[in-house]
């Protein structure tokens, strides 16, 4: 294949690629030992066993071994199948939900760097309401207008809970009733306080701060 025809493959691609550049840190000094690509971001709920039990009876209806219910990029729920995909698979399909959230459902090839490189599944997804996604990886089958409504039909006894997780979400462990003084920047196991004016510098330490307390979690857990 020469340069023109591969440039031209991977044109779709670019966009995806560039959001994981953006992503990327380019401050930390410490990529060989720590990825956050190593890590799932997950939702904890107290539905979380009654959202378990939908979600394994949809996959039986759509035949995919694969399923996840995810709110903003973070995982509520998840069958077996999906959770033992390796973490970098999990959060590059994160990525990829959260990158094509401007329709209500996509249906899209994906190559898995590990469970499956060479042969491409079917990402498809539907939008159930505010940023709560539900996803699989299928084959041939079901076509795009049959799981949007099978996602429907399933999903639509679970609305209530939904709704609940979705007006619940609050991407924050700091009870808001908590008094802090205005300086403190960040919390984790030191607290970042001081005073930045710059919006740059400020997320630049808030990076940078997020990086040493996340790399000192992993030393501590082995």
């Amino acid at each position: 294949m020469n340069g023109d025809a591969q440039n031209f493959m991977l044109q779709p691609s670019y966009p995806f690629i560039d959001e994981i550049l953006r992503n990327a840190d380019e401050f930390s000094e410490n990529r060989s030992s720590i990825s956050l690509l190593s890590m799932t971001e997950v939702y904890p709920s107290t539905l979380s066993f009654t959202l378990q039990e939908k979600l394994e009876e949809w996959s039986e209806s759509i035949s995919s071994l694969f399923c996840c219910l995810s709110i903003k990029e973070k995982i509520v729920v998840a069958t077996p199948a999906w959770w033992d995909l390796t973490a970098i698979e999990k959060n590059l399909l994160s990525l990829m939900v959260a990158f094509n959230n401007s329709c209500s459902t996509f249906d899209i090839p994906v190559f898995l760097p590990v469970k499956s490189p060479k042969v491409a599944f079917r990402l498809i997804s539907c939008h159930l309401m505010s940023d709560v996604w539900v996803s699989a990886l299928c084959g041939p089958s079901p076509q795009i207008m049959e799981f949007e409504q099978s996602a429907v039909v399933c999903w639509g006894s679970v609305s209530d809970h939904l709704k609940n997780i979705a007006s619940s979400f609050i991407p924050q462990i700091i009870p808001e009733n908590m008094n802090m003084q205005n300086g403190i920047a960040g919390m984790g196991k030191y607290v970042l306080h001081g005073s930045i004016e710059d919006n740059k510098t400020y997320f630049d330490f808030l990076r940078i701060f997020y990086y040493q307390n996340i790399m000192e979690l992993l030393t501590e857990n082995g």
